[in-house]
């Protein structure tokens, strides 16, 4: 699992909810940390927490999709602007989800649960 978020909250979270089962959990703190870590690493999940600078994150989810190694990665995109019609269509352009902020763990365990379904579907 991949972090893609400027601060350590999301990460500390995340890392206390689900980091001693089997996911491990790596942070990249901008775009080309991100971008390394996923060419190396091959996360089976990333999640982008968007912040202030939408543009340059969705950006960066455009980035990691169009990477060969990433085709079947899922990506989750954490945002309180979801609603706003122009911006949710953006969103739904570059994510496999999107949850809303504030965000709560339970949240995710479910959209995690679905891939791990899907997966073992395929």
């Amino acid at each position: 699992m991949l972090i893609v978020d400027e601060g350590y909250d999301l990460h500390n979270s995340l890392l206390l909810t689900f980091g001693y089962g089997e996911y491990k959990i790596t942070q990249a703190m901008n775009e080309n940390q991100a971008i390394k870590v996923a060419e190396t690493e091959h996360p089976e999940i990333i999640i982008v927490n968007l912040t202030g600078d939408n543009e340059s994150e969705l950006a960066t989810c455009k980035k990691l999709k169009s990477i060969p190694q990433l085709h079947h990665s899922h990506i989750i995109l954490l945002t309180s602007q979801y609603q706003q019609d122009e911006t949710s269509k953006h969103i739904e352009s570059v994510a496999n989800y999107c949850l809303p902020k504030p965000f709560c763990p339970n949240n995710l365990t479910t959209v995690l649960t679905g891939i791990r379904s899907k997966k073992r579907l395929s």
